[in-house]
């Protein structure tokens, strides 16, 4: 279902979509079901602005756009991220294992709203 909503979906959502497939579906298997997908960094937890989380599929050396008035996802490539994360391994003795990188702002379409 994430691949098929690239703005990433609220396990709300997830959960309402997944009952037309199967009926039975819970909520708290929906939960546990991301907690574990989001370990093994098959999905991404996004930071909505109303603290509630939305998850996206998580695709390597892929990063987020985040539209703080419609939350829709885009991804995009960032090159260049390799430097920084470096520095700052050298600077704090840290080895850097995974990031996550969120830019939030205004969509074209809200932006012109």
């Amino acid at each position: 279902m994430l691949q098929e909503h690239e703005a990433g979906l609220s396990p709300e959502e997830i959960h309402k979509l997944g009952k037309v497939i199967y009926a039975p579906l819970g909520l708290v298997t929906v939960y546990r079901t991301l907690e574990i997908l989001d370990e093994l960094e098959l999905v991404r937890r996004l930071h909505g602005d109303d603290h509630c989380h939305r998850y996206a599929s998580s695709i390597p050396e892929q990063h987020y756009l985040v539209c703080k008035a419609c939350h829709q996802v885009l991804e995009f490539p960032c090159n260049g991220l390799d430097a920084l994360i470096n520095a700052v391994q050298e600077q704090t003795g840290y080895r850097v294992t995974q990031h996550l990188l969120e830019l939030r702002g205004f969509c074209p379409e809200c932006e012109r709203s």
